[in-house]
């Protein structure tokens, strides 16, 4: 009895395995469906046919495999060479996706066919279907990352301080990056803002010494109309096969023609422009030295440290001749074994190969007590408060350097009197903490 109960239990189970697997099984020749309830579940099959089935591992490497996937999920089995082509028996199940269904052979040996167009359709159908919902969400993306840019120019052309003007348009263009990365649309409108901002404001030079042009620049394209973007977007992860020869293509729709396809990307890759309208430039910008010329044109880099000397902000005023700020900066360094009063010997040391004859130097040194005085001006006064002690650092022209001995043997005492006109501050330093910096990428 016990064992009558085990085998009993054991066929319920195995039942109820068989029937919670996830395709319908082929059905044996004598309980083969008549007609309609076989057209019934062809069509059943076909309509809840999804992308994720499209996609599955068992699906996406070879198109046999996923037709005879699609076949027994329709209760038909592949190796069943007798059995009815569902061609001959059903109307078409789809005519916007299988407009060549008349056209498909309706004999049992044409089976393989019917069903291959059929899988081929309905993979297509549910791909295409989530694709241009995904592409709707992306454009609407866009849209909204496209109205930011729109709102925080209009904010940006009202600022005056034109530290707090780039400074947000480059706070924008990471933000842009950070939740919008999709290269098409604003984050190429940003850039192409970005440059223009800089260049308006005088600090061409600026964007590119700050390396403000983005390494990816050569992706980063204009939006094209939603169809265009749409059929892109789909043709870019559009399902394929490795025996593709086996897919019968002429029956089922095309739902972007193959010349349509090459023309959008010949677009793509004509609105790729930004590396010409934002050519790479690498400049540097030469430290002051006692050897630099005051009066000339020639930008300096001014760092927290000039001549050998660590300077702060002693006193900050403004200027009524720019409505700017003049900045005193000032400070002192002990420096060892300082070369000075070098002069050329009338000896010659040797002849190089090229028959050029070399004369040495002959220099002194002397350990020096340095003071130095720096004199800024600062037509725009940057939108972080510039106080005593801070340290800054800018680019600007040197309108004064000079120096003189200001008493004592060892070390002997030297006093520097430097005079600049700031073209921009690069950073501001406050008890070795960065408080501003104008700007990074």
């Amino acid at each position: 009895m016990v064992t009558a109960m085990v085998e009993r239990a054991a066929a319920v189970f195995l039942a109820f395995a068989l029937g919670c697997t996830g395709d319908p099984q082929p059905l044996e020749p004598s309980r083969r469906p008549g007609k309609v309830e076989m057209a019934q579940r062809v069509f059943d099959t076909y309509s809840k046919w999804s992308v994720n089935d499209a996609l599955s591992p068992e699906c996406s490497v070879y198109f046999t495999a996923c037709a005879d996937i699609f076949t027994r999920r329709a209760g038909a089995d592949p190796k069943d060479i007798s059995a009815r082509n569902p061609r001959s028996f059903m109307t078409n199940p789809d005519p916007e996706w299988l407009p060549g269904w008349e056209q498909i052979p309706s004999d049992a040996g044409a089976r393989h066919v019917t069903f291959g167009a059929l899988t081929y359709a309905a993979s297509m159908r549910a791909y295409f279907a989530s694709c241009r919902a995904t592409a709707k969400e992306v454009e609407d993306q866009r849209a909204a990352a496209h109205a930011l840019l729109v709102s925080e120019k209009a904010a940006a052309d009202k600022e005056a301080n034109v530290y707090k003007r780039l400074g947000g348009l480059v706070r924008l263009r990471q933000e842009l990056r950070k939740k919008h990365p999709d290269p098409v649309g604003p984050r190429y409108e940003v850039e192409l803002v970005l440059r223009d901002a800089f260049v308006s404001a005088g600090r061409e030079l600026i964007y590119d010494l700050r390396r403000q042009r983005p390494e990816d620049i050569g992706a980063l394209r204009p939006a094209f109309s939603a169809d265009e973007e749409r059929d892109l977007f789909c043709l870019d992860s559009l399902p394929t096969w490795q025996d593709a020869a086996s897919i019968p293509f002429q029956f089922v729709k095309v739902p972007v023609a193959a010349d349509r396809g090459a023309l959008l990307l010949a677009k793509v890759k004509a609105a790729q422009d930004l590396e010409s309208k934002v050519p790479l430039r690498e400049p540097t910008i030469a430290s002051v030295s006692e050897g630099s010329l005051p009066g000339a044109e020639q930008l300096y880099a001014f760092d927290k440290e000039v001549l050998k000397t660590t300077l702060f902000v002693k006193k900050v005023e403004s200027d009524a001749k720019t409505g700017g700020l003049l900045v005193e900066l000032a400070g002192k360094a002990t420096l060892k074994d300082v070369i000075y009063d070098c002069k050329e010997s009338d000896k010659p040391s040797k002849v190089g190969e090229n028959g050029k004859i070399s004369y040495p130097s002959n220099c002194k040194k002397r350990d020096e007590a340095r003071k130095l005085t720096l004199r800024l001006r600062l037509a725009e006064a940057p939108d972080v408060p510039i106080q005593p002690e801070d340290q800054v650092t800018f680019i600007g022209k040197l309108g004064k350097l000079s120096q003189k001995k200001a008493g004592g043997t060892t070390p002997v005492g030297i006093q520097y009197e430097l005079e600049a006109e700031g073209v921009h501050v690069l950073e501001i330093w406050r008890q070795q903490l960065l408080v501003a910096d104008y700007f990074v990428q």
